[in-house]
């Protein structure tokens, strides 16, 4: 099946337009028979509920969907649906942890979280399947209301095999500053769609993406800014790192509509190759309907240098040793603003175990 489309427009020229990957027919049939059944996903913990009230049955759907075919399977069989809604400023961050087992190995969810008007907040959204094979298609949209600020990390671990269709949404109003972190270490599947609408003035919209793929992963990145409103600033930074036979696919878009005067964005992404085999595609795009506005954009590929290796080797490194301190270094433009050191430890650490040199 196609997911995560691009506009039209690139298609022909760059032919990334959307990715095709095989269902897979034990999920399938699995999911089948969890809407017979009717059951819920359950192994999930939420810290901090003093910051927030919930309401579930959450009617609100993510409307960038990466297919319609993922847009009815999420209407017609959820198994996890909630609505969270912050009213104060957090001292420790919410941490919403979902943990697949044997009992609970697909999630197909749709989580809102509302930022009321004035509320600071930092959230931590982890995805985990260490010993089990998972399908993760969970949909989350992030409403901003004014003068509201919420720095939120996305971490999706799971072990390989697992697939991974992400969708994410954010809505910002005036005064709105988000920013948003997402950490994937890919699975077999790693689908990711982010589309940012800043609506009100003075806001700013801010992506880091950090993904490691391994042996035949396949990573889709579909991330899109649309700039509504004047005086507003969007960043998207991507880094990442891919061995054995992945591929991967980066697109990303900074939209500035009509009536978005003085506003500025850029985007930029990088990939390191870690195989002879690892194939990445980029596709960094400005699109514009206003004067006066400021978009940049760039996007690089390559390898770690062989000149770095032998100075950081010469050291007293091996060539492993140096390989990881090499990538880790290059990544931490984004490990460093993900606000919670335990976690950018933890990320740390798993990093070390992903990244090797494989022809």
């Amino acid at each position: 099946m196609e997911l995560n489309q691009t506009p039209v427009r690139t298609s022909k020229n760059y032919g990334i337009n959307s990715i095709n990957i095989e269902k897979n027919a034990i999920f399938a049939q699995k999911i089948e028979n969890m809407a017979q059944n009717g059951s819920i996903f359950n192994n999930y913990t939420i810290s901090g509920n003093n910051c927030f009230e919930t309401s579930n049955n959450a009617k609100t759907l993510n409307s960038n969907i990466l297919n319609e075919e993922l847009s009815s399977e999420i209407n017609q069989k959820c198994n996890f649906n909630a609505k969270l809604n912050f009213l104060k400023n957090t001292v420790k961050p919410v941490i919403i942890n979902f943990n697949f087992d044997n009992n609970n190995d697909i999630l197909i969810g749709n989580l809102n979280l509302n930022i009321k008007s004035g509320v600071n907040t930092k959230i931590i959204l982890r995805f985990n399947s260490e010993n089990t094979i998972s399908y993760n298609n969970c949909m989350i949209n992030i409403n901003m209301e004014d003068e509201s600020t919420a720095n939120i990390v996305v971490f999706n671990d799971n072990i390989f095999g697992s697939e991974t269709f992400l969708s994410i949404e954010s809505n910002l109003a005036k005064n709105a500053n988000l920013d948003l972190n997402i950490v994937d270490f890919a699975s077999k599947d790693s689908i990711f769609s982010y589309k940012s609408n800043i609506l009100g003035e003075n806001s700013s919209s801010n992506l880091n993406s950090l993904y490691v793929g391994v042996q035949n992963s396949t990573i889709d990145l579909n991330y899109m800014i649309n700039v509504l409103a004047p005086n507003s600033k969007t960043n998207i930074d991507v880094l990442g790192a891919i061995s054995g036979t992945t591929r991967k696919h980066f697109k990303g878009t900074i939209d500035f509509k009509k009536g978005c005067k003085k506003s500025v964005g850029q985007e930029n992404e990088f990939c390191i190759l870690l195989s002879n085999t690892a194939k990445s595609k980029a596709l960094p795009m400005i699109l514009c309907t206003e004067e006066d506005v400021d978009g940049k954009h760039s996007s690089a590929v390559g390898k770690v240098d062989e000149k770095q290796l032998f100075y950081v080797m010469s050291r007293g490194f091996t060539y492993d040793q140096a390989l990881k301190i090499l990538v880790k270094a290059r990544f931490n433009n984004i490990i460093s603003k993900i606000f919670d050191e335990d976690l950018r430890i933890e990320i740390l650490n798993k990093i070390d175990g992903k990244i090797e040199w494989k022809k």
